[in-house]
């Protein structure tokens, strides 16, 4: 809501503020891919649901994807549980088709 709906700076204050738990409400925000967005949810991984899961000898994988298409693949390192990314846009189902031969990286590089 822009602060030209409020007439002063004290209405946004209390409008801000949760007397039931005596704290000061927050936005979440997530990053869409190509920018930052208000999350409507209860988080970022609740935009995402699991799509797939795979075991192999080496690797745990699991595929997620949210209802616009954007989509990413987990990839657990058995010997070592580390954790790895890889993360797109479209075309889900080629990249879960393709999931071994991917390019993982860290979390914070993948998104």
């Amino acid at each position: 809501m822009p602060t030209s709906d409020f007439n002063s700076a004290g209405q946004l204050n209390q409008l801000e503020h949760d007397p039931d738990n005596h704290a000061k409400r927050v936005n979440n925000y997530i990053w869409n891919g190509s920018a930052w967005v208000r999350d409507t949810g209860g988080g970022a991984a609740e935009a995402y649901a699991i799509n797939d899961k795979e075991a192999t000898a080496t690797y745990k994988y699991f595929g997620f994807q949210r209802a616009d298409g954007y989509w990413y693949i987990m990839r657990k390192t058995i010997a070592t549980n580390k954790f790895e990314y890889v993360a797109g846009s479209s075309a889900y189902s080629t990249a879960w088709t393709n999931r071994a031969s991917q390019t993982y990286t860290d979390y914070a590089t993948a998104f």
